[in-house]
């Protein structure tokens, strides 16, 4: 015996958290609760409803049948809105309308929600961010530069839009209906590049992911949208013996075949939602993690919501959003007052997203947000800054923890050189294991002993990195601290080719009488002479 019902469930706008959900005999019923749920949850929540078979017998077992509608608190407007595409039933709250609202407490409560303030840098912007909206020559001129907007971030290279019958054959290759948001971006642009940074938790792990590429068909990438497609079918068809032969996660994105971004296509709770995978180091690396995947988000709107920028474009030089810089600053350089016009808006809706870590700080709630701590941390290393450094850890920052691009605050230091804040680390008996790996290059003589003595590892990759010190009594003292290995025997070529190009060196100084100069150089030839020969005997000249 099969009964028919309604299931319904919500989720923060983040997709971090799963919110209340429910079981309706009555798709109506399904609906206002829904609505309801929607109504009680920040704005940014989201929702759906789904046709569900129960099957009755010995083990009852639930047959999601198809998605019935689509939920959303809106955080702009603070209204709520639930429909479907093959519904009748659609109402938005607040209404005009007094018959479309839910009544009684209900009510009450959707009347009052109201837009809260999002997490500072992981925020929706309006694609029509202040100041002021695009107006249609505006959108022209922006689409005729290769550039189209969605869940209020630029996409560069923006392709035209999907056309039914690529949507209805990207539809066939899926194990359920594409989710809405997926549709509203192909509508929007079918494919492009994208210049933002994002962030993820994998296996406990705060890591990077690259996130550049939205597949479309016939792209110039490792493959396109269809090859992808093809890819993930013959994987499933290989090591799923029982894979129905359609694919319940889509791949929509990534970077070339290192990282990959999907959305589930299954009827039921998970369906739109957004997963990844990254590929790990090749067996027998150091480093090597293996492969891994994770969530990402609750949907596609909500990941784009996820894409930032740690630093302004236009005030610094960092690499990630340069690109967009590029592209916004070109409409600037235009001619055309409304291409201006369209730029300085472009420029807004970019700003909007670079993390606000000062703004943070002022307020005392940094030490609580892990990406903007960190990259005041970051920040405070780079540009030798102790007071701003002191202020962060008396707030309750770590001045160990790990930052950006796995490096600590005293690696980012070593890497800057910043002196003042590498002594005021030391001092407060922060670990350096992994300091001279990362900074062998930029420490003087008393430095390197100072690392040592508190504990420094040097191995191969240590003392390769020496080897760009200018000061070959560094490169003496950490060559002393080692002991000859086969990492260290490979070295052997290298430190001897070093040695004949400072030799050189050397006699042309000499015959320039630069006698100081001259004597460093010679020195430095001596020093990776003897290394060589210490490392590598088997090879020695």
């Amino acid at each position: 015996m099969t009964i028919d019902l309604y299931s319904w469930q919500v989720r923060s706008g983040d997709g971090q958290r799963a919110g209340p959900g429910g079981i309706s005999g009555e798709q109506t019923r399904a609906l206002e609760a829904l609505a309801e749920a929607l109504a009680d949850e920040p704005p940014g929540a989201r929702g759906s409803v789904w046709a569900v078979h129960l099957r009755q017998g010995r083990r009852p077992d639930y047959d999601y049948a198809g998605l019935v509608a689509t939920g959303f608190h809106d955080p702009q407007s603070g209204a709520v809105t639930v429909e479907g595409p093959d519904l009748t039933f659609k109402a938005q709250w607040p209404s005009a309308t007094a018959s479309a609202r839910p009544q009684g407490a209900a009510l009450d409560r959707l009347q009052r929600a109201r837009p809260t303030s999002r997490l500072r840098g992981v925020t929706a912007v309006s694609d029509n961010a202040l100041p002021g909206p695009l107006s249609d020559r505006e959108l022209r001129i922006i689409g005729e530069a290769g550039l189209a907007l969605f869940a209020g971030r630029v996409v560069l290279d923006a392709q035209p839009p999907v056309d039914d019958a690529v949507l209805s054959a990207v539809a066939e290759r899926c194990a359920g209906p594409l989710p809405d948001p997926l549709i509203a971006l192909w509508r929007t642009t079918f494919g492009g590049r994208l210049d933002y940074g994002l962030r993820t938790d994998l296996d406990g792990q705060d890591v990077p992911l690259s996130f550049a590429e939205l597949f479309y068909p016939d792209s110039d990438g490792y493959h396109d949208l269809w090859g992808w497609i093809d890819h993930e079918c013959d994987l499933a068809e290989e090591y799923q013996p029982d894979w129905s032969g359609r694919l319940v996660h889509l791949p929509i994105g990534g970077f070339e075949y290192l990282e990959r971004v999907y959305v589930h296509t299954e009827p039921g709770p998970d369906h739109g939602t957004v997963i990844c995978w990254r590929q790990g180091l090749p067996p027998g690396w150091e480093l090597s993690t293996g492969d891994r995947a994770g969530w990402l988000a609750g949907d596609l709107r909500a990941l784009f919501g996820r894409l930032v920028l740690d630093q302004d474009p236009w005030k610094t030089q960092d690499d990630t959003g340069a690109e967009m810089r590029d592209a916004v600053d070109e409409l600037a350089n235009s001619g055309d007052p409304d291409a201006r016009s369209a730029a300085a808006k472009l420029r807004r809706l970019v700003q909007a997203t670079v993390l606000d870590w000062r703004g943070a700080l002022n307020e005392g709630t940094l030490a609580a947000e892990r990406r903007l701590r960190r990259l005041a941390l970051e920040r405070a290393a780079a540009d030798d800054d102790v007071a701003l450094l002191k202020r962060l850890v008396a707030m309750g920052c770590d001045p160990a923890e790990e930052v950006g691009s796995g490096l600590s605050p005293l690696e980012v230091a070593l890497l800057h050189r910043a002196s003042a804040v590498i002594r005021w680390l030391l001092e407060q008996g922060v670990p350096v294991e992994n300091s001279l790996r990362v900074g062998a290059h930029a420490v003087d003589l008393e430095l390197a002993r100072d690392l040592l003595d508190r504990g420094a590892s040097i191995d191969a990759s240590a003392l390769t990195r020496a080897l760009e010190n200018e000061d070959a009594e560094v490169v003496h003292l950490l060559s002393r601290a080692v002991q000859p290995d086969e990492g260290l025997a490979r070295l052997g070529s290298q430190l001897r080719m070093l040695a004949a190009q400072a030799a050189l060196v050397g006699g042309r100084l000499t015959a320039q009488s630069d006698q100081t100069a001259a004597e460093r150089e010679q020195r430095r030839s001596s020093v990776l002479t003897e290394l060589a020969d210490r490392f590598d005997p088997d090879r020695r000249f």
